[in-house]
């Protein structure tokens, strides 16, 4: 921030000098103005976009023309930095950038870069109309004869993604595949696409579209046209995709995709063809699927999902990716908990729910330094667990709940949240 003030300071001054003729204007050219908003750009300062449009403002001081660098960079600034105009203010940049590149200036000529700014800028505003206005942005760009590439078509759909409006980033996508298929390389999906648009079917709870999506991605790596592999997180999304459809078989059908990826995991593994071989994630999202079911057998299956993983865990005591985490201990927790009371089972349910409550009271600091959010998941686990207050082991329950916390509490009163 300190040299983005004194870089401001300095051609300030050079811009008073050049006003009354203590310096040549030529001196100075765009580049310096460009260097100090692109500066602004890249700070944190509250007031950073006011200081970039200021610094923009006053190369017409000297009469001096503002080029494509100087638009694109002041465009970045105020996407950047939240303005609560950014969408009027973003369009309103590139209207005068595209009135001085009509009257004659050919150094004010938009081009992709300035389009794809523009695209982002508009995408991250919540003005209702911003998403819309960014896909014209992409026409706008093929009647001006600049070609859209895979970052415009990219950065679109990752706004409608985050709009929950996963039909419109599946168009996005259909038009990019067209213009490639037609031959078009600028518009060849990359590996970002593809996670772009897997995520919008996972966030939507549609597991036939996430692994549609992720089989295509698959195809595509093993093709040789898309640069990169999905990871292990793009796996996942799949089982995330049967966890959010809240359909009544979706934790059978999200413990089956586990199960899958363990096959191809295997299957692959002297040449390491894929990253997915489940993590403690993968598991948990599993779990999930069951705690929500509240179906009679979930905490059955979620709890034989739990020894699965510390089986694992046990095999692979360096490998912190697979070892079970408070997410497993409180997912089985809550789908125990939602079991009958008055079963035959119940009490060898309140047992497993005793023995998890004892082991995870004995967890030291570093597990409980990872979880995110901890008071107000403990406060969740605590009401599940209050539905025991007819069961015959309600207050043995209570008892090892309160060590629980204390264990939290002791291990994380002195970190930082």
């Amino acid at each position: 921030a300190g040299d983005n003030h004194r870089a401001d300071q300095l051609l300030r001054e050079m811009v008073n000098k050049v006003k009354q003729g203590m310096l040549d204007k030529s001196n100075l050219d765009q580049q310096f103005f460009n260097v100090v908003i692109d500066g602004w750009a890249k700070s944190d300062h509250p007031r950073a976009s006011e200081k970039a449009e200021s610094i923009f403002s006053s190369m017409n001081e000297i009469q001096m023309l503002p080029n494509v660098q100087c638009y694109t960079s002041l465009m970045q600034c105020v996407a950047k930095n939240g303005n609560s105009d950014a969408y009027n203010i973003i369009q309103k940049i590139f209207g005068m950038m595209l009135d001085q590149w009509k009257e004659g200036d050919a150094f004010a000529k938009p081009d992709a870069v300035v389009f794809n700014t523009m695209i982002s800028g508009l995408s991250q505003s919540q003005h209702p109309k911003a998403l819309d206005q960014a896909q014209l942005v992409i026409e706008k760009m093929q009647r001006m004869g600049v070609n859209p590439n895979t970052i415009s078509y990219t950065t679109v759909m990752s706004a409608w993604s985050n709009r929950q409006r996963p039909d419109k980033t599946e168009e996005c996508f259909q038009f990019l595949m067209k213009g490639y298929k037609g031959g078009d390389e600028s518009l060849k999906p990359d590996h970002q696409t593809f996670n772009v648009r897997l995520l919008a079917w996972s966030r939507a709870g549609n597991p036939e579209m996430t692994l549609r999506t992720l089989e295509e991605w698959m195809a595509g790596s093993e093709a040789g046209w898309i640069d990169a592999k999905p990871s292990n997180r793009d796996f996942n999304a799949v089982l995330q995709a049967w966890t959010r459809s809240n359909r009544p078989n979706a934790a059978e059908q999200a413990e089956k995709r586990l199960e899958e990826m363990f096959q191809l995991a295997d299957e692959t593994q002297h040449t390491h063809k894929y990253d997915c071989r489940p993590s403690v994630h993968s598991f948990n999202s599993v779990i999930s699927a069951y705690t929500k079911s509240r179906s009679p057998n979930a905490g059955e299956r979620a709890f034989g999902l739990m020894q699965k993983l510390q089986n694992i865990g046990k095999e692979n005591v360096n490998d912190g990716s697979i070892q079970p985490d408070f997410m497993t201990f409180s997912g089985i927790l809550v789908a125990l908990s939602h079991s009958d009371v008055k079963s035959d089972t119940s009490i060898a349910t309140q047992e497993r729910i005793l023995a998890l409550l004892r082991e995870l009271s004995t967890k030291k600091a570093p597990f409980w330094r990872q979880v995110k959010n901890l008071s107000p998941l403990l406060g969740k686990l605590t009401s599940a667990l209050d539905r025991y207050a007819s069961s015959t082991k309600r207050n043995d329950v209570m008892v090892e709940l309160n060590k629980v916390k204390r264990a939290a509490s002791s291990a994380t009163k002195n970190v930082k949240r």
